[in-house]
């Protein structure tokens, strides 16, 4: 299936940076088991309303298809969520039996013509309709509370009221159905919001379409911000080292000029506010986030033999593991008339366990001693170790490497600019 550059869903990160279109564009899509499990959930709804099934539980147990994930089974945990939707949608329509329902409803939203072209296009869950309403239903199977409000849904009613045949002005109502709510104290599976046709088009003009031109021009910006914890190009991005630069120069200032205080330092020169904790403390998930993913950025130069300064990486040491079965390394020391307390530790002991344990353990005899240490030399191995990132001041620079082969391995981070 073509996806939109512009792509509804990831309207908050483009709409606030444009600059991430074109950096996105540099790496290849993945997936996770979360978006699989809501895809699967999108499918089983689909389903449920094209074939006139008003409980998505009489399918437990039911084998179903859903692309690109071939099969799956309906477990009643995932059609508990869906019947939340079913009951909406079903409901809405018995209350306004005009509505006309369709479901992965295609929705060209906008687009733009001249010295740049560009489209911005995608798939709405539910869309509900008649001469004077449009609603824009969409469903959400996972725990991170989404508001009605966004931009995703603001685009698909964008989408709706071009494609729609309705009144100059209808009543547009945005929905977010998300079962998850209830887990989380909210009375209410869905939450929907009203709006009018004018805002909104004056949102497409002032907001969606300048964003668009940034995004598509030579000098797109970058903006950081909590919007950034899912994107691909966030372990490349050189305005986070930016931000981090001001951030800790800012740090550095603060200290050296409290440092030179000639009176005593006062609680209020030394302690950050309760507010300043409070914005540290929401900066928290989106700053691990930029680390983690600089991290791994890390250990894959390193391990394609790039150079980074003053780092390098180690292996950890692994654990030994038996190389065969419990029951055979049991019968084991059992022929050898160990003491079974000696190996099991209300089970099989592992072999670090057990070299532990003979550091220690003054019962036994010193033949006892090599014969277990015999087994373990027999019938372990030790697995290779996770790579880490380790500070190492003693590692090479780029400098100190003359050799083309390794000058070659070096490329430069991403300028910010595209």
């Amino acid at each position: 299936m073509k996806h939109s550059q512009f792509s509804p869903s990831q309207a908050a990160r483009w709409l606030t940076c444009p600059g991430s279109v074109k950096a996105e564009k540099r790496y290849p899509d993945t997936t996770s088991e979360a978006a699989r499990s809501g895809t699967i959930s999108h499918a089983l709804l689909e389903h449920c309303l094209i074939s006139n099934i008003y409980d998505a539980s009489s399918l437990e147990g039911e084998f179903l298809t859903c692309q690109p994930y071939g099969s799956y089974m309906v477990e009643l945990d995932r059609a508990t969520r869906v019947n939340e939707a079913l009951r909406y949608i079903n409901q809405r329509i018995l209350e306004q039996p005009s509505l006309k329902l369709e479901t992965e409803v295609k929705l060209d939203i906008t687009t733009l013509e001249g010295e740049t072209s560009a489209q911005v296009f995608g798939t709405a869950d539910v869309v509900l309709y008649d001469r004077d309403n449009i609603e824009v239903i969409d469903y959400k199977d996972g725990n991170i509370i989404v508001d009605p409000n966004s931009p995703q849904l603001r685009l698909y009613a964008l989408g709706a009221l071009r494609q729609i045949d309705t009144v100059d002005d209808p009543r547009i109502i945005c929905t977010i159905i998300q079962p998850r709510r209830l887990n989380q104290g909210y009375q209410s599976s869905h939450v929907s919001i009203n709006m009018r046709s004018q805002p909104l088009l004056d949102w497409e003009k002032n907001t969606v379409k300048p964003a668009i031109h940034n995004a598509l021009s030579e000098t797109a910006t970058f903006v950081i911000g909590t919007h950034c914890t899912y994107c691909k190009h966030l372990k490349n991005c050189t305005a986070h080292v930016a931000n981090l630069d001001d951030f800790f120069d800012a740090i550095s200032t603060e200290t050296c000029k409290n440092s030179n205080l000639k009176s005593p330092p006062t609680e209020e020169t030394f302690e950050i506010s309760n507010e300043e904790i409070s914005r540290v403390l929401e900066m928290r998930s989106g700053v691990e986030a930029y680390f983690t993913a600089v991290n791994e950025e890390a250990v894959r130069r390193l391990n394609d033999g790039q150079i980074i300064k003053n780092f390098k990486l180690k292996t950890r040491k692994s654990p030994l593991s038996w190389i065969t079965t419990n029951e055979d390394i049991e019968s084991i020391f059992t022929r050898k008339r160990l003491p079974k307390y000696v190996f099991t530790v209300s089970k099989l002991a592992t072999p670090t366990q057990l070299k532990k344990a003979l550091k220690s353990n003054r019962k036994l005899t010193d033949l006892q001693v090599k014969q277990i240490e015999n087994v373990i030399e027999k019938y372990t191995d030790r697995k290779p170790g996770t790579p880490y990132l380790a500070f190492d001041k003693s590692s090479p620079t780029e400098n100190e490497y003359d050799s083309p082969s390794n000058t070659d391995a070096t490329v430069n981070m991403p300028a910010c600019v595209l």
